[in-house]
Formats: C-alpha cells, structure tokens, sequence
C-alpha cells in the first residue's frame, strides 16, 4: 500500500513539475516576444505611404473609400487630407479621437499616428 500511494504522490509530483517547467517554457517565450515589440517599439516608424483619396472634397469622410483607404500610422495630416475636417476632437494626455458625422472616427495615440478608426453608419 505505502507502494502504490509513493508511485501515487511521485507520479502526481513528476506531472506537477512538468506543468510547471511547461508554464515556465511559455513565459520565457512571451517575454523574448515582448522585448522584440519593445525594440520594434523603440525604433523610429518608416514613413506610411498615403492612398490618394477618392475625394479630395472637405466631406471625404462621407466615402466609404476614403475610410478604407485608410492604414494605421498614418499621421493626423494624412488623415486630415482624406477625410477632411472632422466634426469633433478629443484631445487627451496619451491619445485622441477624431469624430465624424454619423458614428465615423479615427483614434490616434499620443505621437499623433491613426491607431484605429470606425466607418460611419
């Protein structure tokens, strides 16, 4: 019986220590991924070649086009020149929202490059 229950608890140990090793493999790997985001982070951004836009009007963000023209990085200027003016600007320590008539936005982050956008309704 003291048999069986060593083989129990050794057995029990041995896949408890692999798990461990395994979960350790894994946050190894994660963090080599995040030093090399960091780094790619750090490293000034190549300039974002900018689409002609299919309109060149102040209402661009009305073309549903324009706004899938659109890639992320490009500058607030870049954006500016597609969509045109927008109606609203939140401005905050670390980004900004750029809002359009009917729900359309552009997201910026706090170096003023697109980070996300929604088309209009």
């Amino acid at each position: 019986m003291i048999d069986r229950l060593a083989v129990i608890v050794f057995g029990t140990l041995t896949c408890a220590v692999a798990s461990a090793q395994s979960l350790e493999d894994r946050v190894r790997d994660l963090e080599r991924r995040v030093q090399q985001l960091e780094k790619q982070a750090t490293q000034p951004t190549t300039s974002v070649s900018v689409p002609k836009p299919a309109s060149s009007q102040p209402d661009g963000w009305r073309q549903r086009d324009n706004w899938r023209s659109l890639r992320r990085g490009m500058t607030e200027g870049d954006v500016r020149s597609i969509l045109g003016e927008p109606g609203r600007v939140d401005s905050f320590s670390s980004f900004s929202n750029w809002g359009y008539a009917e729900g359309g936005t552009a997201h910026f982050d706090r170096n003023g490059r697109l980070d996300g956008w929604s088309e209009p309704r």
